[in-house]
């Protein structure tokens, strides 16, 4: 199936034409409510307070987003999906203008927890797929239904769906899915090895040879931190190190982990590490 060639779309396909299909519908095992696919290159931002009637299920094929679904913080890069529970809060942002593209589908009926839970699949989760073919093809498999409309279109859209979650499964369980980490050592070792020095989120995505939203969500997804809270940590790490087992100055121990200004350095540290600089001091030093 091919994706809008342009920048800003959003398509939909509804079960009942003309409405948006934002309800929960449990006399039925499984219902498709509507599904499409949404490419925007510009900033955006998106919450629902209230949340949804049915479910959610979002596939990114380009980009990156941050998102939020019952209270959970996520982010999202290529290739990676995501279930928002019904009545909860959620919402979505790209703050970079970058190309986005993203497949949805919305679902509801009386079977959906056991059919998720049968394929260990949660909600306010992301799943990072290894790889997500199948689930486009199923992805395209319910829109193409939706928009010809043969006779029994929604039984068989419901068991597209039923596959899209085992393919989803599937994808999370292949052996051989690489570590994000694998793909950043370059930049991960310079890191560790030169904290203390001034570093540019350019300079470390050029060492991957990625671009710097590319770089920030791999990292991300490697870590669980972003480039600049991963540098925040080392350098704390190392400041408390310093404080424990040597007789520097709190201002000549901020220098040496990379701040030259003490007093930020001090509220950082305070900050993360749950004491001032001064109250880490292993030994006392003369004169205090």
């Amino acid at each position: 199936m091919n994706w809008p060639n342009t920048n800003t779309a959003n398509i939909g396909y509804y079960r009942v034409e003309g409405s948006i299909c934002n309800e929960e519908d449990l006399t039925q095992r499984l219902l498709v409510n509507c599904c499409g696919v949404t490419v925007i290159s510009k900033p955006f931002r998106t919450f629902n307070p209230q949340g949804r009637h049915d479910f959610y299920l979002m596939l990114l094929l380009e980009g990156a987003l941050d998102a939020v679904a019952d209270d959970t913080s996520l982010h999202l890069s290529s290739g990676d999906a995501v279930i928002y529970p019904p009545n909860r809060a959620y919402g979505y942002q790209l703050t970079e203008p970058e190309r986005m593209v993203y497949l949805w589908v919305h679902f509801t009926g009386y079977a959906v927890p056991a059919l998720l839970q049968n394929c260990r699949l949660d909600t306010a989760r992301v799943y990072h797929l290894n790889d997500s073919k199948e689930a486009q093809q199923d992805f395209e498999a319910i829109q193409r239904l939706f928009l010809s409309r043969p006779p029994f279109f929604l039984e068989e859209s419901s068991i597209r769906l039923e596959l899209l979650f085992t393919h989803i499964a599937r994808a999370l369980n292949t052996p051989e899915q690489p570590r994000p980490a694998d793909r950043l050592q370059t930049s991960l070792r310079y890191l560790n090895l030169h904290y203390a020095e001034t570093l540019h989120l350019e300079e470390l995505a050029g060492m991957e040879f990625l671009s710097p939203s590319r770089y920030s969500a791999l990292f991300r997804r490697a870590t669980g931190l972003s480039p600049q809270q991963y540098l925040i940590r080392l350098r704390l790490k190392a400041a408390q190190e310093l404080l424990s087992n040597t007789d520097l100055s709190v201002a000549e121990v901020a220098r040496s982990v990379g701040y030259d200004d003490a007093l930020y350095f001090s509220r950082l540290y305070h900050r993360h590490m749950g004491q001032t600089p001064s109250a880490a001091h292993k030994r006392p030093r003369d004169g205090r």
